[in-house]
């Protein structure tokens, strides 16, 4: 109850939104430097702190959910950090929520 309370507060109107905008704005956009021809990808952007933590949270409970834990479950087979793991199922919610 506490985090659907936080998300609805901090993004107030989702329509307003993109779901890449919402992703950055939620923090789970992958942060890009370029540099004449060269990107490299390193680490998130910085986006609103109560919003991660929310959908953090929310993650780690939807991930042993029914429709959320076959995609889990095919990522862990493939990563081992269960933090990372988690982000993904965090802006996966993301995703869902602006849709």
């Amino acid at each position: 109850m506490i985090s659907a309370a936080t998300i609805y507060a901090e993004f107030g109107d989702v329509s307003r939104f993109s779901s890449s905008k919402a992703r950055a704005y939620a923090g789970f956009a992958p942060r890009t430097k370029q540099s004449g021809g060269s990107e490299s990808h390193s680490g998130m952007i910085r986006g609103n702190k109560y919003l991660r933590r929310a959908f953090f949270l929310v993650a780690r409970v939807a991930r042993k959910s029914e429709r959320f834990k076959e995609y889990y479950d095919r990522l862990v087979s493939r990563w081992k950090s269960a933090t990372k793991l988690v982000l993904l199922v965090g802006s996966l919610l993301v995703f869902v929520i602006t849709l």
